[in-house]
């Protein structure tokens, strides 16, 4: 059961089907800097889609890195120590998870602690605030899923020869390479960019959209995903010529009292092949063919 090994806000296993289409079938490496939960990625090694091919997954989320690190070089160690978690919090759930959230912000972190706090937290929030300290509240979950041996192991396999790091997807443009297959799920616009000690700024939106359109142009393979908007059109109208968008109905589910969770609509973005980059930018005048 190769899956995402803890739940993950934003996570693309709605749109998955749709996605998939959008990634083509020949490409050298497949990079994905912004990895979270993986979800892309866990389901293009399932379909081995990913066989023979170099993979690089990155994030900014320090935490997160360690505990993919941790899953692929020693798994049977993490699975030891989630044990223990798994049976502490039968006796005793709320009380420890806020023990453990308190020695996290003194310093005592690990792979497991933060399987543990992803998965017992308010719907699997991982939430910093100015001073980087996590505050998410407690999940009031009675039977969270903070073992799972054999989908720790089965995602062990899949990260065998993965290169994992640490960065920005500034950093991993040197990494991207001509017929490369790279895929970006930012934050979303005005949504999930407020879960660390630093959002992820407009700015750094229109950097991205960018460097997506700079990809295309030296003919590597692009898709981008972050909800539909008259803010990220203009970003896309402005910045990426040629991309092709295509709308997916998706549902929000991080609100306590249910506001929020009104179907919205998700953009899948993908560059187009070098040269209708070219075609797009002699005579379409800025307009982008919205699907």
């Amino acid at each position: 059961m190769t899956e995402p090994f803890v739940k993950w806000v934003g996570s693309k296993r709605q749109i998955l089907s749709e996605l998939l289409h959008h990634v083509p079938t020949n490409f050298e490496t497949y990079h994905e800097p912004m990895v979270g939960g993986g979800a892309l990625f866990w389901a293009l090694y399932r379909d081995g889609r990913l066989e023979g091919k170099r993979v690089h997954l990155s994030d900014t989320n320090p935490a997160l890195i360690e505990c993919y690190k941790a899953i692929r070089d020693d798994p049977e160690r993490l699975i030891k120590s989630l044990e223990v978690f798994n049976q502490a919090y039968e006796e005793d759930s709320e009380d420890l998870y806020y023990r453990i959230r308190d020695a996290w912000n003194e310093g005592y972190t690990s792979p497991a602690r933060f399987i543990f706090l992803k998965q017992t937290a308010f719907n699997g929030l991982w939430r910093q605030n100015k001073a980087g300290k996590v505050n998410m509240a407690w999940g009031k979950y009675e039977r969270p899923k903070i073992l799972d041996a054999d989908r720790i192991r089965s995602c062990s396999q899949a990260l065998q020869h993965v290169d994992l790091w640490l960065g920005d997807f500034v950093a991993s443009e040197q990494r991207i390479q001509p017929g490369d297959l790279v895929y970006y799920d930012p934050p979303y616009w005005g949504r999930f960019d407020m879960y660390g000690p630093e959002s992820f700024t407009h700015e750094q939106h229109v950097q991205l959209v960018k460097l997506c359109m700079e990809l295309c142009e030296r003919g590597t393979q692009v898709i981008y995903t972050n909800e539909d908007g008259l803010e990220m059109r203009a970003i896309l109208d402005r910045w990426w010529l040629g991309a092709r968008i295509q709308l997916v109905g998706s549902r929000r589910f991080i609100n306590r009292d249910g506001q929020g969770r009104e179907p919205v609509a998700d953009m899948i973005v993908s560059g187009p092949a070098k040269e209708s980059v070219t075609r797009w930018k002699m005579g379409s005048q800025g307009n982008l063919p919205f699907l």
